[in-house]
């Protein structure tokens, strides 16, 4: 029951680095280093899929101060300007870095284009300037960005501006993988796994996502790793799996480590090493794979590879379930409180708030059923108003309210612990 789930002054360049160029650089296709104002990275930190993170606002000066000599010396060098505006960006200038991408030579550049829209797509809190990004990505579209082009598919996948249209997110996405961007090649992967608009084709799935993965794409790689894993019977191969999910692991991908730690834990393919499995899910916890902790929820709850403690497991899992997506971490704490001999007495209500907070959460059939099965038996021992009462709560729960303290009596926050 687990989850499967880029030289000024260096000191300061690389901690900027760090957070922020992912989002600067070009995905589809590597670009030459912006100059010596920033220190060369390895090639995967070219095609990391772009995350906008928080930059700390009292170092972004600095950082801008130190390379707008290097601006000067490279007036025409518009990925220095982008890594730049990412920066002021990032530290919450947002009209600052609009501006220095905004410059009149800039009007036709694809990158500044690209990186102007998509500046708006990460900070919209309503959707007025949702029209401006859109035509911005059309723009860079025509000036040759594919990174655009993939933008233009979230805006039909995630209904941004006009209604969902996952024809045209699927053509896009496509489009741009077939001109040799990982990003597009990843999303039409998708596609034909999950049978998105197409007819569900894990073969053709298989074949962008390597495509993708030779790009040094680390989430393809990882999307490669699990079709081996978990896919059709005749494209499974644990060896790849593992060659995939430790390659992903490598380049930083917090999904490919939690997979590898699962490999390790249930000695698929590799031989069992509990502490290999510790490693590999604290390292995607730390990555930002919060389901992680589920896992490592587990490892507490039978001892494995650690002392066994159960009020530490019931804390890991609460602290999965607090996304409100994570199926297995509410399932688990509805099967915690409905064992006897924990650190609390059985609680059936709170036993049927997860396990119909998971039922209402799933997706896959398999997992409804056995939810819905085990839903039965916990409405045969509450009155039918109670359980009315509960399912409510868990309804307005799942959709932001806030956790009834009831539903976690005896549970310990995370913090009590320290860090997974």
């Amino acid at each position: 029951m687990q989850l499967r789930t880029l030289a000024c002054v260096p000191m300061i360049c690389i901690v900027w680095l760090s957070s922020t160029f992912g989002a600067a650089a070009h995905l589809c296709t590597p670009r030459p280093l912006p100059d010596r104002c920033l220190e060369p990275l390895a090639p995967r930190h070219w095609r990391q899929i772009h995350r906008l993170k928080r930059y700390e606002p009292g170092r972004y000066r600095a950082v801008v101060e130190n390379c707008a000599a290097a601006v000067r010396r490279n007036p025409n060098n518009t990925s220095l300007r982008v890594a730049v505006a990412t920066v002021l960006f990032n530290a919450g200038k947002r009209e600052d870095a609009t501006r220095l991408l905004s410059a009149p030579d800039l009007e036709n550049d694809p990158l500044a284009l690209y990186m102007r829209a998509n500046f708006l797509y990460r900070s919209w809190n309503g959707r007025d300037k949702l029209p401006e990004m859109v035509r911005l990505a059309e723009r860079a579209v025509a000036s040759g960005s594919l990174d655009a082009v993939v933008l233009l598919g979230y805006a039909y996948e995630q209904d941004i501006v006009w209604s969902r249209n996952e024809g045209a997110a699927f053509s896009l996405y496509l489009k741009a993988a077939r001109a040799g961007c990982a990003e597009g090649m990843v999303k039409a992967g998708m596609y034909y796994q999950f049978g998105t608009h197409v007819a569900q084709n894990w073969a053709r799935a298989l074949t962008w996502y390597l495509r993708a993965a030779e790009a040094w794409d680390a989430y393809a790689m990882f999307r490669a790793g699990y079709v081996y894993d978990e896919g059709p019977r005749e494209l499974r191969n644990t060896d790849r799996a593992i060659y995939w999910y430790r390659r992903s692991a490598s380049l930083g991908n917090g999904d490919g480590m939690l997979n590898l730690g699962w490999m390790y834990r249930h000695g698929k393919g590799v031989k069992r090493n509990y502490g290999k499995a510790l490693y590999w899910y604290r390292k995607s916890y730390a990555a930002g794979i919060k389901g992680a902790v589920n896992n490592l929820a587990v490892m507490y709850l039978n001892g494995w590879g650690v002392v066994r403690n159960k009020r530490r497991a019931a804390a890991y899992f609460l602290g999965a379930a607090a996304d409100r997506r994570n199926v297995t971490a509410m399932r688990n704490l509805g099967n915690l409180y409905d064992e006897k001999g924990n650190f609390w007495d059985s609680d059936p209500p709170a036993a049927y708030f997860w396990r119909y907070a998971a039922y209402r959460r799933a997706e896959i059939a398999g997992v409804r059923a056995h939810l819905r099965s085990d839903l039965i038996d916990d409405e045969r021992k509450l009155p039918s108003a109670e359980a009315q009462n509960v399912r409510n709560e868990a309804v307005d729960w799942l959709n932001g309210g806030r956790l009834p303290v009831r539903y976690r009596k005896g549970i310990p926050e995370i913090s009590a612990f320290g860090p997974p």
